[in-house]
């Protein structure tokens, strides 16, 4: 991965973090938090789960395709996938996710650009 994508992934981060921490912030129902950063190369949204994991997605700036509401129903859909893959009894919290769910989720929203 390249030292650009992963300072972007990091600040990315930083601004859930500083979105759900900051004094003021309300508690709200909705999960999705919305766009987090665009620089020259990338733009980022973000999704907090009621458990606090996050989910990011990071596109090319120049996709002028994603509205909202597609992103919205992205990160729903896969918010349900993972509900699905860690709620698994066999599943040990901490090891890595292997969904085919989750991947055909991703795969189709790539698919559709």
């Amino acid at each position: 991965m390249s030292t650009e994508i992963s300072r972007f992934l990091y600040n990315s981060f930083d601004i859930i973090l500083d979105k759900i921490n900051y004094p003021g912030a309300k508690a709200t129902q909705d999960l999705y938090i919305g766009s987090l950063l665009i620089n020259s190369s990338f733009r980022s949204f973000g999704y907090l789960t009621n458990t606090n994991t996050k989910f990011l997605l990071v596109t090319d700036v120049e996709n002028n395709l994603l509205k909202d509401h597609e992103i919205r129903l992205f990160f729903k859909k896969l918010h349900s996938k993972y509900f699905c893959a860690i709620a698994n009894p066999f599943y040990v919290f901490g090891n890595l996710i292997k969904s085919k769910h989750i991947d055909n989720v991703v795969q189709e929203f790539i698919d559709c650009f």
